[in-house]
């Protein structure tokens, strides 16, 4: 199975990019299944659900801003509340979902160590943050948390350029343990620096929509 595990839609504050759209790209560009993740909701993934054909998977999780850093839940229900780290988990693992920290020390915020062993999974490679790969492949080992890679996505020609890779059934349950499991292996390429500006560029825009 190769998945990419962190795409946002236009459900997210800066981006535009349709969930079927998202299916669409992601399908010719040879991916298995994916995960929508938007900020602080799960509207983008239930939507792009919607267009499943061929059996490819499309994962239902979220993106949440704590004061530690960017918590993505997979395998969600329902949006998440709280934004408070410890809460945030919790509420995920209420849903049967998994937490990974997502490109670690973004923004330079402290991590407190103890956060690691409430976390089911770091996310080691992300397109977007080559300065923390790094950084968040050696916490995947001191830690022993399973790696997943994402191409952090908000515009088309971005997916796919990370790949999660799993030797799994193609069904939910058997991603999702196959993750918890750390059976994994993580691949990518570097998106241009640029696609930051222009993310920045439709976060000012939709301020006045």
């Amino acid at each position: 199975m190769f998945l990419d595990l962190h795409i946002h839609s236009r459900y997210s504050f800066d981006c535009w990019l349709d969930p079927a759209r998202i299916v669409e790209v992601a399908k010719k560009k040879g991916l298995d299944g994916i995960a929508v993740v938007d900020h602080n909701t799960i509207q983008g993934a239930l939507e792009a659900a919607d267009y499943l054909v061929d059996n490819f998977i499309v994962i239902v999780g979220a993106e949440i801003n704590t004061e530690v850093g960017d918590v993505v839940g997979l395998f969600l229900s329902k949006d998440i509340n709280s934004r408070r780290f410890e809460e945030v988990v919790n509420e995920i693992h209420s849903q049967g979902g998994i937490a990974i920290l997502a490109h670690p020390n973004k923004r330079k915020k402290i991590i407190d160590t103890n956060i690691f062993g409430q976390l089911d999974a770091i996310e080691g490679f992300n397109s977007r943050n080559p300065e923390h790969n790094v950084e968040a492949k050696n916490i995947s080992a001191q830690y022993d948390l399973p790696a997943v890679a994402g191409s952090d996505a908000h515009f088309a020609f971005e997916i796919g350029k990370a790949k999660t890779i799993l030797e799994c059934g193609s069904d939910m349950e058997s991603i999702k343990q196959a993750i918890l499991g750390g059976k994994t292996k993580i691949t990518g390429e570097i998106s241009p620096g640029y696609v930051d500006i222009l993310s920045q560029a439709i976060r000012f825009c939709r301020m006045y929509e």
